[in-house]
């Protein structure tokens, strides 16, 4: 499956910051697409689906960072973690949650994480 790309550029920059956004659903792409853009943050999102496609995904983008929106299976949370450790093991991960605890945030940062951080 071909990588998606949304792009936040900020007009007093020329370059933007390549990231890899795991979502499953398009609408949390979007959502941290404008986000961005609406800081002022320059980014280039480059929507990731399946988990099965991050290797291709790095392989193909020198990403700076990778965002990735799950729920709040720990299985999900660990086989993202793993993926991104494995793949990726010097790009900063933070995970997006609908909610987060300390306790939640304490667990992946130790497995990981660079931070969680909600909707």
């Amino acid at each position: 499956m071909p990588i998606q790309r949304f792009a936040v550029v900020d007009l007093s920059e020329n370059s933007a910051v390549p990231m890899v956004v795991l979502a499953r659903q398009q609408e949390h792409v979007e959502f941290i697409n404008s986000t961005l853009r609406k800081a002022g943050h320059a980014a280039h999102c480059h929507w990731v689906i399946e988990l099965n496609d991050l290797s291709d995904a790095l392989s193909q983008i020198n990403t700076q960072m990778i965002l990735a929106v799950i729920g709040n299976d720990p299985e999900e949370i660990s086989r993202t973690l793993q993926a991104t450790r494995q793949f990726a093991p010097n790009i900063p991960t933070v995970l997006i949650r609908d909610q987060v605890d300390e306790a939640s945030i304490t667990q992946a940062m130790l497995a990981g994480a660079r931070d969680v951080v909600s909707v």
